[in-house]
């Protein structure tokens, strides 16, 4: 990976591991980042980046300490979406902080790894640049610091959730989230719009939600649901946001979801936390899809 002189080695003693600090640029500007070697004893501040690799080829490139170094496409993405443009941002990513050259040095981070989730200020959570890959649909070139948030969403959520059509994949992601945001709302699912009840008495997507229901089942196909260490980077997390493309919402989206609608408010957080993976299982699968949908 054209590593050799991008990394310093580690002093195991000290806990170390290494911090990127992702430089501020425009959106059409190369990615330029330079690493810094860190004590956790120290306690330094710095956001966890979770994310799936993707296609292991790496076909992007990025500059660390004025060098090249090939990532995989879905990293560069999430890099060039994270990117400020005025400010730059502390992270820890795995595949740039370690140096994955070194065996010893990859064994030992990863005994580190529910410190280092634990002790970030924020873990960013990247589902991907948009939720289907449709040529019909474009991609907006907006940073996240530019893009919309949970406040825009809740000041407009009819609109996004009722619509018709998405005019580009930022439209896609704020309906998923929207839908995501209407099922955490801690009232009866009868009081909840997205829902509608057939002469028997029985809920069903409403028509004019599902195009956004649909939205949030493919979200949440992505693949950083499918990933081995989901639950130990958000379960550990002190706060999380979650991002898809342009558009970023409080990770607490999740969790407030499984407290208001599978009673789980009195259990402690950690085992809430894990409680919010099922949420995918559930609605996501194609059974519960058809049994809502007809």
């Amino acid at each position: 990976m054209g590593s050799t002189h991008i990394y310093e080695d580690l002093d195991f003693s000290e806990r170390q591991t290494r911090l990127l600090h992702l430089l501020p640029g425009s959106w059409e500007e190369p990615i330029c980042c330079s690493l810094q070697v860190v004590s956790l004893d120290d306690k330094p501040l710095y956001q966890g980046l979770s994310y799936a690799w993707g296609k292991s080829n790496f076909v992007n490139t990025v500059h660390v300490n004025e060098r090249p170094l090939p990532i995989t496409a879905n990293l560069w993405a999430a890099l060039r979406r994270l990117r400020r443009t005025k400010q730059e941002r502390i992270l820890w990513i795995d595949a740039i902080s370690i140096n994955q050259q070194n065996l010893d040095e990859r064994s030992y981070q990863l005994s580190l790894m529910g410190e280092i989730y634990t002790s970030a200020s924020e873990i960013m959570i990247w589902l991907g640049d948009s939720i289907s890959e449709s040529g019909s649909l474009q991609s907006s070139p907006v940073v996240l610091e530019d893009g919309k948030d949970m406040q825009w969403l809740r000041g407009n959520i009819g609109q996004i959730c009722s619509t018709t059509f998405f005019a580009d994949h930022e439209g896609e992601a704020l309906a998923a989230f929207g839908m995501l945001y209407l099922l955490s709302i801690d009232e009866h699912w009868t009081e909840k719009p997205l829902f509608a009840a057939d002469d028997k008495g029985q809920l069903h997507i409403a028509n004019a939600y599902t195009l956004a229901w649909q939205a949030l089942q493919s979200m949440l196909r992505l693949q950083w649901w499918t990933r081995l260490w989901v639950v130990q980077e958000f379960v550990l997390s002190r706060k999380a946001t979650l991002a898809l493309g342009s558009v970023s919402v409080p990770g607490e989206l999740l969790y407030d979801f499984c407290s208001n609608e599978k009673g789980l408010a009195n259990v402690c957080e950690p085992w809430r936390r894990c409680q919010v993976l099922t949420f995918r299982f559930l609605i996501a699968n194609e059974p519960l899809s058809k049994a809502l949908i007809r």
